[in-house]
Formats: structure tokens, C-alpha cells, sequence
């Protein structure tokens, strides 16, 4: 890498840097229903139009009349649909009711300590990315600058990959953790027998919730088989044609076609089996879910 490239790169990062930085701002700064949301909560407070016994539903209710009057009478003004003011509106709604009761609170409070550290939250994502790309800019201009050997730059850059791998592994574990200290009041309201061998999941019957993951153990262990039946046999035997019967010709048109489906993230494929195929199936056999 010449010197021109270097500082190019170092250029780069440190715009990437600075835009990040711009974008987290944004994110931190709340749109105009947003806005419109806080005001109409302090609006609410100060006329002191809840009473005392009210909960977080109660005061989240008041405040979406005023807020849902505002924005219909202002529409036009922001030059933007109503639909959509209401989906920004419907958005701030469930981003709320999503969040955990703290009792320590009261209701109004909580709502506009919800909104505001959800922003916040936005923010800080991008925050440290931007300093990450600083930090990594910053990196390469010491280096360059201390004229490190070719030893010791290989040495810093395999200590960085190992951290980076370490870190991967350590925030995989972390989320698994969090997964399962979470999950765990579950066992207030079911045994663990039950939970695991139960027939039924229906979390969201308010009458008689079910917690058993049963079927969806099951359920995974009947689409892993039927997938591996069907993906195994034409995996292997694509390859073998591929590599021993294929001629050249067909084989330098195949092959890329076979690598830009192994590129696609499984996320997509299993997004096109639910708008598409799962339908499809439900239509064509007359099944309750596809």
C-alpha cells in the first residue's frame, strides 16, 4: 500500500467516522410525532388529568387522544399523510407497551422515559460505531507513524483478529445468557416437565396460557429431517457431477449460478417460504397455517 492509498483509507474511515457520528445524532433527535408525543405528556401532566390510581395503559391511552388529534389537524401542514403519521404514531404506541412496568415510576413518567431512551438507545449504536472507525483510523496513523516492522504489524493484526473472534464468541454467549435468565420466571407459571413436554403453545391466551415447546422441538426436528432428505442427496450429487461428469463448459456456467444461491442469507430464503411457499401449501392442502 502506497502512501497515497494509506491516507486515502485513513481518509475514508474518518469520513465513515464522521457520518456515523451524523446519523446518530439524527436517530437521537426525535421525529415530529415524537415530539408531538412528549408534549401532549406534559401537557397531560400539568392539567393533572389522571388520577392517582391510574396505570401505564390508562395514561398511554389519554396521551394517544391528544397525540392522534394533533396529527390530524396538522397533517397538511408537515405535508405528509395522515396513514402515515399514524404509523409513526402506531410505532411509538408498541415501542412503549413493549417495554417492562417499572412500578418505581409513575405512568407518565415511564412513557417519556421510554421514548426518550429508545432514542437514545439509536443513538449509542451508531455512537460507537463511529468510534469504532475513529479508534481504527487513529490505529493505522500510529502505526504508520511508529514505522512498525512487517513482523510486528503482522503480530498486531492477527492479536486484533484473535480479539475480534474472542469478542464474537463472548457476545454470542452473553445473548444466551441473557436469553435464559430471562425465560426463567416462565417456571412461576409452569413446571419444568410441563414446559418441556407439553403439547401446547399458546403464550398469549389470556383465559389458559399453554408453555409447552413440545411441538416446536418437534417441529424443528421434522423440518431439519425433511430439509436434510431433500438437501443432502442433491447437495452431494450435484457436487459429484460437478466434479467428475460436468464438462468444462457446463461447468463454468453452473458453478457461479450454484455460489450466488450458497451467497444468499438463509434469513432471505426462509422470508421467501413464509410470503410465498407457506401460502401456497396452506391453499393447496387446506391448512390451518402454512
Amino acid at each position: 500500500m502506497n502512501i497515497n492509498k494509506f491516507y486515502l483509507f485513513v481518509g475514508l474511515l474518518l469520513v465513515l467516522a464522521a457520518l456515523l457520528a451524523v446519523a446518530g445524532v439524527r436517530k437521537g433527535t426525535p421525529n415530529h410525532v415524537e415530539s408531538v408525543f412528549l408534549e401532549k405528556i406534559d401537557l397531560v401532566e400539568s392539567r393533572n388529568e389522571l388520577p392517582e390510581e391510574a396505570n401505564v395503559k390508562a395514561a398511554l391511552d389519554k396521551v394517544m387522544s391528544y397525540v392522534k388529534l394533533d396529527l390530524a389537524e396538522n397533517a397538511k401542514e408537515l405535508d405528509a399523510t395522515e396513514d402515515s403519521l399514524m404509523l409513526q404514531l402506531d410505532a411509538v404506541f408498541k415501542t412503549v407497551t413493549q417495554q417492562k412496568v417499572d412500578g418505581n415510576r409513575e405512568p407518565l413518567e415511564f412513557i417519556r422515559h421510554t421514548i426518550r431512551e429508545g432514542k437514545a438507545a439509536s443513538a449509542r449504536t451508531y455512537y460507537f460505531l463511529a468510534a469504532l472507525a475513529a479508534l481504527g483510523a487513529f490505529i493505522f496513523l500510529g502505526g504508520k507513524a511508529m514505522n512498525l516492522q512487517r513482523k510486528t504489524k503482522e503480530k498486531l493484526i492477527s492479536s486484533a483478529f484473535f480479539v475480534t473472534a474472542v469478542t464474537s464468541i463472548l457476545i454470542l454467549f452473553l445473548i444466551m445468557i441473557f436469553l435464559f435468565v430471562e425465560g426463567l420466571p416462565i417456571f412461576d407459571k409452569v413446571s419444568v416437565s410441563d414446559f418441556l413436554f407439553g403439547s401446547g403453545w399458546y403464550p398469549t391466551d389470556e383465559d389458559d396460557p399453554e408453555f409447552g415447546i413440545l411441538p416446536l422441538i418437534a417441529g424443528s426436528f421434522s423440518v431439519t429431517a425433511l430439509s436434510s432428505a431433500i438437501a443432502i442427496p442433491l447437495g452431494v450429487m450435484t457436487a459429484i457431477y460437478m466434479a467428475e461428469i460436468a464438462s468444462t463448459r457446463v461447468r463454468e456456467m453452473v458453478k457461479p449460478v450454484i455460489e450466488l444461491l450458497a451467497s444468499l442469507p438463509s434469513v432471505v430464503i426462509g422470508f421467501f417460504g413464509m410470503v410465498v411457499v407457506a401460502p401456497f401449501l396452506q391453499d393447496a392442502f387446506g391448512l390451518a397455517t402454512g
